[in-house]
């Protein structure tokens, strides 16, 4: 889920599919859902904690880049 002030400022930025790229350059596509007014990245973050072996307690930093 993807914080209220972001969706605020960035929400309309957004289409249905996302590209989520890490510090090697790895591309992830995720789906953006949107639900009562909240925005969800979906089918990617299993992927992403996998690929880059993220444990239990660790985090995920997004960028928006912009279109």
């Amino acid at each position: 889920m993807l914080r209220k002030t972001f969706v605020a400022d960035f929400g309309d930025k957004l289409g249905y599919y996302a590209t989520l790229v890490d510090p090697s350059n790895n591309q992830f596509e995720t789906l953006v859902e949107r639900m009562n007014g909240i925005v969800y990245l979906t089918t990617v973050f299993k992927a992403i904690r996998d690929f880059n072996d993220v444990r239990q307690g660790g985090s995920v930093v997004l960028v928006f880049m912009g279109a």
